[in-house]
């Protein structure tokens, strides 16, 4: 008899804030979804808008740090209360006590994040920018977590053979998963294009709506 076992993938992001990289990611959950991957979304705070409704109504929960949702002054305030009261360490140790999940892939800075009771090497972060840039967003503690994940056998996903390097030297880490962006931004910049002559290289056609 052939037994089907079923992963389950951790995702966690800031919040599904409208915006090219969190409507990419929530495609990406969504994709999981259909290859029947058990899929859970954690977020800092629940926010009103359609890719959470998207999500939900595709079967993805949604988990929230913080218990209101960040629509008004007084939430965040409350919000703010409750973060001093409860630590993320014993919020997220419970929490993946619960859920037990296979995976947890990172997509947002760590200082929101503990994992004292998972295992490291299945921990999968995603830089979405400079690795430098990215670091100095974080606070001294998030960058203390990233660099003893990494050591303790933390994966990366690269999006470029420049992030790669930069990935092993200021890391110290060869657990690198290289997925190249669909363009060479850097290349783009260097060069002048006439719009629809460009747009025709990349299959688009010359009235779509492009966001850049």
């Amino acid at each position: 008899m052939k037994v089907t076992i079923k992963m389950k993938v951790m995702y966690f992001i800031h919040t599904l804030d409208i915006g090219g990289a969190e409507t990419i990611c929530a495609q990406y959950l969504m994709e999981l979804k259909k290859r029947n991957i058990d899929v859970v979304l954690v977020v800092i705070a629940h926010r009103n808008n359609f890719l959470e409704d998207r999500l939900k109504r595709n079967g993805i929960r949604i988990i929230s740090i913080y218990p209101l949702k960040y629509q008004s002054y007084p939430c965040a305030v409350l919000n703010g209360i409750y973060r001093r009261i409860v630590s993320f360490e014993s919020w997220w140790n419970k929490m993946l006590d619960k859920e037990q999940p296979d995976v947890i892939h990172i997509n947002t800075l760590l200082d929101c994040f503990s994992a004292t009771n998972f295992s490291y090497n299945k921990l999968i972060y995603t830089f979405h920018g400079c690795v430098d840039r990215y670091m100095n967003m974080m606070s001294d503690n998030g960058r203390r977590k990233l660099k003893y994940y990494s050591k303790c056998g933390m994966k990366f996903f690269s999006l470029s053979s420049e992030m790669s390097e930069d990935i092993r030297m200021k890391l110290s880490s060869d657990n690198i998963v290289y997925m190249p962006n669909g363009l060479d931004i850097a290349g783009i910049r260097r060069r002048r294009y006439k719009r629809n002559d460009f747009l025709s290289g990349l299959g688009i056609d010359a009235d779509s709506l492009v966001i850049g």
